[in-house]
């Protein structure tokens, strides 16, 4: 089974487009975890580093298992 969905791809390659289409098609609750906003709300502490980056990915992991939990299907 399917818990979540993960985009990962350069600017402008339809990860956001795609996220939303999935969202009107989907016929369960969904929650769109935006790396941008968790950068800017959460983790605005870091930079852009290597290391940083690791940290962010890791953040966004575990909004990612409190959905799962919370049984809403997130899209990364």
């Amino acid at each position: 089974m399917i818990k979540g969905i993960w985009f990962y791809g350069m600017s402008n390659a339809g990860k956001t487009f795609s996220s939303n289409y999935l969202v009107k098609i989907m016929k369960k609750q969904v929650l769109i975890i935006d790396g941008d906003g968790v950068r800017k709300y959460i983790s605005n502490d870091l930079g852009y580093t290597l290391k940083d980056r690791k940290i962010q990915i890791k953040r966004v992991f575990v909004i990612s298992k409190i959905s799962i939990k919370s049984y809403i299907f997130p899209i990364i």
